[in-house]
């Protein structure tokens, strides 16, 4: 079997044969070659798949529901299972449509509802409203 090139060496290649810089090129052949695997995955469709796919649904569902209990006591009735589940399976739809890897987890963990229960005592300590610091706490890590 040949031993595929690094990056490197294939497109210092590409402009000894007199290749033209293009911006993003590789990521166009990306998307190419992305669409076939995309229409695969819908087409291909059989036993393995419907038994991963239940078995990503649980492993991602379980916690969230188990944290969730956790947070809607800690946070004094204010996050509770619905919005935890609901942003769990949006946040999971579109991380894994814009990053091209649709095995994807995510969810509450231990450490997030260990978080949010210190920003509420904080904020409950300080009269603040939690949902408003939080929201603004979102903004400031996402940029």
């Amino acid at each position: 079997m040949a031993r595929q090139s690094s990056w490197s060496s294939r497109t210092l290649a590409h402009f000894r044969q007199g290749g033209k810089l293009e911006p993003f090129r590789l990521l166009r052949q990306d998307a190419r070659n992305l669409r076939r695997r995309w229409v695969s995955d819908w087409t291909v469709f059989n036993q393995l798949v419907v038994a991963s796919a239940v078995y990503v649904f649980f492993t991602n569902i379980l916690p969230g529901i188990t944290f969730a209990s956790d947070l809607y006591v800690l946070t004094g009735r204010s996050w509770g299972t619905i919005e935890v589940v609901f942003s769990t399976g949006l946040c999971g739809v579109i991380f894994a449509v814009f990053s091209a890897q649709p095995l994807t987890i995510l969810g509450v963990t231990g450490p997030f509802s260990v978080l949010a229960e210190n920003l509420y005592e904080l904020c409950s300590d300080s009269f603040k409203v939690w949902l408003f610091v939080y929201i603004y706490i979102d903004i400031y890590i996402s940029f």
